[in-house]
Parts: C-alpha cells; structure tokens; sequence
C-alpha cells in the first residue's frame, strides 16, 4: 500500500481512505478488469458461459498482471455470483450439479490456461491465429459438456 501511495504521490495513508487493505484493492481491481461476466440474462447458458469465457480470455491479455491475481487470491463476490448463475442455469438445463461444476471448471481452466500460453507466444502475426484455436477451442468443450444445442 505504500509503494502504491508513492506511485501516485499522496500520502502514506490515503489509499486507506478508500481501501481497508491490500486484499480489498487487489478485489478491486480484478473486479474492475474482469468487467461485469454477465452476457445477459435472456440469453441460454450455452451462449453465456462461452461469452463470459471470452470476455475473460480477452481482459487476461489485456491486463497481464491480471491472471496472477486471479490465481493468488479469491474470486471477487460478482465472480462467484456469476458461477453460481451459471451453475443453477446449467442444473435448470437438466445438467447435474456436480457435472456442471466440472464443466465451468473445464472451460476456466482452458480460458486461463490459453492465456498463460498466449503469452509465451507474443507475436503480433499470431495475434489472429491465437484467437481462431481459441474460439474453436471453447466450441469444442461447449460441444463436449453438451453447450451446443
């Protein structure tokens, strides 16, 4: 918190005037990357979920930083809200809890774990190609988890 206060040039003591401590700053600020997860509420889960997907793949790049605190820390609340959602979405689908669970869980870990290799290949050129195995990637698992209907 002192090395950020420095950073911005006020005092030592400020940031807590509007974060009770480094936890709820780092909350905010994934909460404040990651954006709002909802694809909309009149829209099926199948379509939901892969849009949140790639809302979430897209901020990742855009905010390197971002999949380390991801990682580290809890979710912020309007995360676990979202999977919640989902879930109870998926269930209301004829989806079983725990198979619906393991599907958004699938589907994280292939966002998460593209944008940790996306990484690794940081070419412009590859920008377009990274993108194209990335959407078709997350087609596949909604086909698998039965996403497509």
């Amino acid at each position: 918190m002192r090395r950020l206060a420095e950073r911005l040039g006020v005092s030592a003591m400020t940031p807590y005037s509007y974060f009770s401590g480094k936890a709820e700053l780092l909350e905010t600020m994934v909460a404040s990357a990651l954006g709002s997860l909802d694809a909309g509420d009149d829209l099926p889960w199948q379509e939901r979920v892969p849009a949140a997907m790639t809302r979430m793949h897209e901020a990742l790049e855009r905010h390197p930083g971002l999949l380390d605190l991801v990682m580290a820390g809890p979710d912020p609340p309007q995360v676990d809200e979202f999977r919640r959602e989902l879930i109870a979405m998926m269930e209301a689908d004829g989806m079983g809890r725990e198979e619906a669970r393991d599907a958004l869980r699938i589907l994280t870990a292939y966002t998460l774990g593209l944008t940790v290799l996306s990484r690794r290949r940081d070419r412009p050129e590859s920008a377009r190609r990274r993108r194209e195995s990335f959407d078709r990637g997350l087609a596949s698992l909604m086909d698998e988890i039965g996403g497509a209907k």
